[in-house]
């Protein structure tokens, strides 16, 4: 009930009333499958005349022509922007699409093109009046020093909320939890698993079932180490030292 209380979390409302939002994050989070799933519960509310994405991730070919393939499926418009001065005209050709969801390049905690992302992501010249909201996307399946890291680099961002990915994929949530507690960021969506979009939740409906996983995995991993214990325990408690 403790965790329960201090899990920040932020309702569904953060994207139902639209908006132009930018998913950032380090490689390999799924920032990409998760603007797919993000689209496509949007535009089964809304309409896919309302939706639109952008990709500013023109280092990896892949994650651009995945986007295009999610897009073509949704019967949504996708752009590519190089530079700020591009994503500011793409982003004023969009004023009338009611969400624009902006997939960025996946960069390390230490990248040094951080600082140029976060410049173009701040101000686009061109662009309309509404300004680009940031989402942070983690993966639950990090270690705590990893997302520590990336928390603390990302912050430049001013994200509103984190996208908690691979929640299938974790033995442990206590690193995302704790982290999320520490820096006081909201969680917005759980991810977990590849179906679109079947597999991204609304956070705060899922509050409890989150805490209860927590303490599902914290359990398995402790009865996990008490039987490898008790099994070198039983296989190699006697043998000699040779040091």
């Amino acid at each position: 009930a403790l965790l329960l209380k201090h899990v920040p979390t932020v309702d569904d409302g953060l994207l139902a009333g639209g908006g132009v939002f930018a998913v950032v994050g380090p490689t390999g989070v799924g920032k990409t499958t998760s603007i797919a799933k993000l689209a496509t519960k949007f535009a089964l509310a809304h309409g896919p005349r309302q939706v639109a994405l952008v990709s500013l991730d023109h280092d990896r070919i892949g994650a651009r022509d995945q986007l295009l393939t999610f897009a073509r499926i949704l019967g949504v418009p996708m752009h590519v922007a190089t530079s700020a001065r591009e994503l500011g005209g793409v982003l004023a050709g969009l004023a009338d699409r009611k969400l624009v969801l902006i997939d960025t390049a996946g960069m390390g905690p230490h990248d040094e093109r951080l600082a140029t992302q976060f410049a173009t992501l701040s101000c686009p010249p061109g662009a309309p009046e509404r300004r680009i909201r940031t989402l942070l996307a983690l993966a639950a399946n990090a270690e705590h020093l990893a997302l520590d890291a990336i928390v603390n680099s990302y912050s430049r961002a001013r994200p509103e909320a984190v996208l908690l990915t691979k929640l299938d994929e974790a033995g442990s949530l206590g690193a995302a939890l704790s982290v999320v507690v520490r820096h006081a960021l909201p969680i917005a969506h759980l991810c977990d698993g590849q179906r679109i979009p079947e597999d991204l939740h609304a956070a705060t409906p899922k509050r409890v079932w989150l805490v209860k996983q927590a303490l599902k995995l914290a359990e398995r991993a402790q009865a996990l180490a008490g039987v490898d214990e008790a099994y070198m325990a039983e296989h190699f408690g006697k043998v000699a030292n040779h040091g």
